[in-house]
């Protein structure tokens, strides 16, 4: 961000301690130049803690009226708080450096935090240092958009959130009941429940691969399933038993339908 010299704000947040030319302010000095036109453009600091005695003045840059001051270790210093920015124009007539009234500052308040750390904030070590911090951040790259990403570490765009709202399934979609027969419906969970408690549990002892078949009685029984062969043959008794004589059928033994049908020609 480029700041304009005469609309500074009351305070900047110039960076955590430990940070190095991880930052830099900017500062537009076109309107002062038009008013001191061989002025010599500075910064000075007094750093959170320190006195006026202990201003000095920073290391910048000016170029195309752009006064650039890239923060430096140093220059944040190892105290938290609020220090002192003054940015100054001075006019120099015939090589000699004329100060004060004759030149033009401007004062902004400085604030300088401490690096985010992991344990006891009074322990340096245990602080995160700027490239620490950076490594944490996540990259533009590890953004997707898409629902099929399954790599550790990536996030959802936003996007991606809307189509996750426009998909989702309304309250009134989700049904109480075991006789709705609409399309686009969802069972509600307590009918999970139902289901679950009205269905027939195999009894202890049953081995594996038996069903529930009826007997000759009609009473529920567990047994082996029936083979399409027997199938078939059961189906050819009652042919025998009720289909008139000289009656044309055809009996199907396949065995993936395991079924034998009875077709009138």
């Amino acid at each position: 961000m480029i700041y304009d010299v005469q609309k500074m704000p009351n305070t900047i947040e110039i960076g955590f301690t430990g940070e190095h030319k991880f930052r830099k302010i900017q500062i537009d000095m076109s309107a002062w130049m038009e008013l001191i036109p061989n002025g010599v453009p500075s910064i000075v600091y007094i750093q959170p803690g320190k006195s006026a005695e202990d201003a000095y003045a920073f290391t910048t840059t000016f170029e195309d009226n752009i006064l650039t001051w890239e923060i430096t270790e140093t220059d944040l210093g190892e105290e938290v708080g609020t220090g002192v920015m003054q940015v100054w124009l001075e006019k120099v007539t015939a090589g000699t450096l004329v100060l004060n009234k004759r030149g033009m500052s401007k004062k902004t308040f400085i604030k300088v935090d401490k690096c985010v750390g992991t344990g006891n904030p009074g322990e340096p070590s245990q602080q995160l240092n700027w490239e620490e911090r950076m490594a944490l951040k996540l990259d533009k790259a590890d953004v997707v958009n898409n629902m099929t990403t399954t790599a550790a570490g990536k996030a959802l765009d936003a996007r991606q959130g809307k189509a996750l709202n426009d998909g989702k399934l309304d309250k009134t979609d989700v049904v109480n009941n075991l006789s709705t027969t609409a399309e686009g419906k969802a069972l509600d969970a307590r009918q999970g429940k139902a289901l679950n408690d009205g269905k027939i549990d195999k009894p202890s002892g049953v081995a594996e691969g038996k069903f529930l078949q009826t007997d000759s009685n009609g009473d529920a029984v567990w047994g082996d399933a029936a083979s399409p062969a027997d199938v078939a043959q059961a189906v050819t008794d009652w042919l025998d038993e009720n289909v008139p004589a000289g009656t044309t059928v055809v009996v199907d033994t396949s065995l993936t339908t395991q079924n034998a049908a009875a077709e009138s020609k």
